[in-house]
């Protein structure tokens, strides 16, 4: 998830951003947000061809399960899988996905 960039301050001069986070992360919706991520992100990450064979992303404990519906493109992308995920990290701005499982 991209963090905000900006400098506002709350009256006890706490950057409005971190508080963001942090009650981002105490409300459980940062990993909801870090899931929404990604999903925007595949399709830029693996193409079209893939995204569309690509039935169900779910994020869980750094490792990121996906399903395919063809075994073809599972194959293919096992062999790709260290350079999908430095690009997802990248573009998520943060290290989230330590791997993929793909099923």
């Amino acid at each position: 998830m991209k963090r905000f960039k900006n400098d506002i301050r709350d009256s006890r001069g706490d950057k409005i951003d971190i508080l963001i986070d942090q009650a981002l992360n105490k409300l459980g919706y940062r990993k909801k947000m870090q899931e929404s991520d990604i999903v925007d992100a595949w399709p830029e990450t693996v193409g079209k061809m893939v995204a569309n064979r690509t039935t169900k992303m779910n994020l869980s404990n750094g490792k990121l399960y996906v399903k395919l519906s063809s075994s073809i493109v599972k194959n293919e992308l096992l062999v790709l899988k260290p350079r999908i995920i430095k690009s997802l990290n990248t573009r998520l701005g943060e290290k989230i996905i330590d791997d993929i499982i793909f099923f």
